[in-house]
């Protein structure tokens, strides 16, 4: 029977770049660039170790990659700077 260990190297990458992109003055452009690099990261390290490549653990690598490309396209298409709050003056 296999284990399903938690990788805490790349949950603390993913959770930092979170944590980094959901700072209200970071740029919904840097942000979901930040995301998107850290997964990249994860399935570098990932393969580059060893670990990613059977079994669940090439499944979770998968969807590193897939979170990877979604949010460089959200990275790409995004605006570059935050909105500024609506006026309400009717």
């Amino acid at each position: 029977m296999t284990h399903v260990n938690i990788d805490w190297v790349s949950t603390l990458l993913f959770l930092a770049a979170y944590g980094f992109s959901s700072i209200p003055a970071v740029p919904p452009r840097v942000g979901n660039a930040a995301l998107s690099l850290a997964c990249v990261a994860i399935v570098i390290y990932r393969l580059r170790t060893g670990t990613g490549t059977a079994g669940i653990n090439l499944l979770f690598v998968g969807i590193a990659a897939v979170l990877a490309l979604y949010y460089g396209m959200r990275a790409v298409q995004s605006p570059g700077r935050r909105r500024p709050p609506a006026d309400d003056d009717d």
